[in-house]
């Protein structure tokens, strides 16, 4: 009877609550936010473990209303403030429709704000209503100054034009998707981004003329959808450009020489009819570009000018020819 009790025992073990709170941590950082909150049901230790995450995924898909998502960020943010604000927090990532309640705005800009002074590294803000929410100016100052975030997404907001200087020194990584955004302030954003190696623009909306200096980048991704779109004009140099056009007007100016006087390669596109034409004319250059920094000019100097002649492209070309030295 006594050896039954101690195998009893010994299978009832809670070996999980047993490990260190890191570990109980990245297991939870795997569970949708409200699966992880369940967890506090389990003992009085998970309670704690839950609210002190350096981890949290907040998505409105996995709740029934927006009324439920509200209460749920609501409740975590003011056990988080009260107990545990001195703690940092590595990912935050939040999902929502922003222009169903007033009040959860208010609860996501005060999220937002507590990621930002915990030294959040990686920062997700996502709206996933065709509103556009205008951010607080004194939150996006404390965005775009953060010194701690390295990775940052931002998916349909507003941000008004910003003043003074910005700065996001540890920043490498950049995502904005339909974002309403002024020139200006997003020149202020890249340039204050001294680490700054991926960009990501898709349906950015801002102004007709962006200028991007950057020699940290080494990835710039850009998703075009302007059908009556009429010039494009890239001029620098980039280990990786992927771009999607998807006008048949456009015109495109591309170099990618080494500075703006002695381009090693310069070609322009008037009138393209297709966006297959285009996408086939970036890869060539993205090609040749890599190629030639890698001391490999000669195979696509040989092969480039035969696969120019059995497309036709000289027909494209109206100003200059590709400059191969």
């Amino acid at each position: 009877m006594e050896k039954d009790d101690q195998e009893f025992s010994i299978n009832n073990v809670d070996g999980i609550s047993e490990l260190p709170d890191s570990i109980c941590h990245h297991i939870m950082s795997f569970l949708p936010a409200k699966d992880a909150r369940m967890t506090t049901f389990l003992a009085r230790r998970w309670r704690s473990l839950w609210y002190s995450s350096p981890v949290y995924d907040f998505d409105q898909d996995s709740f029934v209303t927006d009324r439920i998502i509200w209460k749920f960020l609501e409740e975590t943010l003011v056990r988080r403030k009260r107990n545990f604000s001195n703690l940092s927090i590595e990912k935050f990532r939040v999902c929502v429709h922003m222009s169903k309640i007033v009040d959860l705005r208010n609860i996501v800009w005060n999220w937002i704000g507590l990621a930002v002074r915990s030294n959040v590294k990686e920062l997700s803000i996502i709206n996933s209503e065709r509103y556009y929410p205008i951010v607080p100016p004194a939150l996006s100052i404390s965005i775009f100054t953060a010194k701690s975030i390295t990775k940052l997404e931002i998916v349909r907001f507003y941000f008004i034009e910003i003043g003074i200087s910005l700065s996001l020194p540890s920043l490498q990584e950049l995502v904005l998707r339909n974002t309403l955004m002024g020139c200006a302030t997003l020149e202020k954003i890249i340039c204050g981004c001294p680490v700054l190696k991926k960009l990501h623009l898709q349906s950015w909306k801002g102004g007709r003329e962006l200028e991007i200096s950057k020699e940290t980048l080494t990835e710039l991704h850009v998703k075009l959808d302007a059908p009556n779109l009429r010039g494009l004009d890239y001029l620098g140099k980039m280990a990786t450009v992927s771009s999607v056009l998807s006008s048949p007007l456009l015109e495109v100016s591309i170099d990618m020489g080494s500075d703006g006087h002695n381009s090693t390669q310069y070609v322009k596109l008037k009138n393209s009819r297709s966006q297959k034409k285009c996408g086939w004319l970036v890869k060539r250059l993205q090609a040749y570009s890599y190629l030639k920094n890698h001391g490999r000019v000669s195979f696509i100097e040989s092969t480039a000018s035969r696969i120019w002649r059995k497309n036709k492209i000289e027909e494209t070309i109206s100003e200059k020819k590709m400059d191969f030295q």
